[in-house]
């Protein structure tokens, strides 16, 4: 479904009196909670480029190497500029850290390549094509968390208990499905000698 399918829905459930805008918006608040319920393989993402490299989707960061493949370690920036006197100093990177919630810089600096693994924050639908980042088969649990948000708001609407009750259930139908992807029952643990992503 897209932006307004997944509107029309909600509407078709006894909120047709509600402007476009109100609608929209409980969609897309459910939208984002489902995507940040979980670290869903649908939202890993990967950018490369000379640091400090902005990602404008950075959500969670799951791992920063170099160009020659070494794994940065992760550090708070005010722990850094209280260790060091000047982050400007170049060198072969061997920390990386966050500024502006979205831009990811090294230190030492360097002019070599840093590829990130994340996972990315999704951005709030507006056009009416817009269709969510997650799969098709679960888009049904956004339209039900925009009708427990509706129900939450609408003292004589809907009963919120029954939206709850069919979200969560759903909910755990796609952690299972989603984020169980195996059942071969042979499971076995691959560590990188970093003991890091790879």
């Amino acid at each position: 479904m897209n932006f307004q399918q997944l509107q029309d829905e909600v509407t078709g459930r006894g909120f047709d009196f509600q402007s476009s805008a109100r609608v929209g918006s409980w969609v897309n608040n459910a939208y984002t909670e489902l995507c940040d319920l979980e670290d869903w393989p649908f939202l890993q993402a990967s950018a490369s480029g000379p640091a400090p490299l902005t990602i404008a989707d950075l959500g969670v960061v799951e791992g920063v190497r170099t160009q020659a493949g070494v794994r940065l370690m992760a550090i708070d920036r005010r722990q850094l500029e209280h260790d060091v006197t000047d982050l400007t100093t170049a060198g072969s990177p061997s920390c990386y850290y966050l500024t502006a919630g979205q831009t990811i810089s090294t230190y030492p600096t360097s002019m070599a390549s840093i590829t990130v693994r994340y996972w990315k924050t999704p951005a709030e639908m507006v056009s009416t094509l817009a269709v969510p980042i997650i799969p098709a088969r679960f888009h049904e649990l956004i339209v039900l968390g925009a009708l427990r948000r509706a129900a939450l708001e609408e003292s004589d609407g809907p009963d919120y208990a029954s939206f709850d009750a069919e979200w969560q259930r759903g909910v755990q139908i796609m952690r299972e499905r989603v984020l169980l992807w195996h059942r071969d029952g042979n499971t076995s643990q691959v560590r990188s000698a970093s003991h890091g992503d790879t």
